[in-house]
């Protein structure tokens, strides 16, 4: 029961990051974007 936890803390932590970097990315590719048109 506690290691199932744990990996299941590991994986939504894993997947936060991830999609921190995707609109990281994203932001900064529509503010380029924005000041260059």
């Amino acid at each position: 029961m506690e290691v199932t936890q744990k990996v299941a803390q590991y994986i939504s932590d894993s997947l936060d990051e991830e999609v921190d970097i995707i609109t990281v990315i994203l932001f900064n590719k529509l503010i380029i974007f924005i000041l260059f048109t």
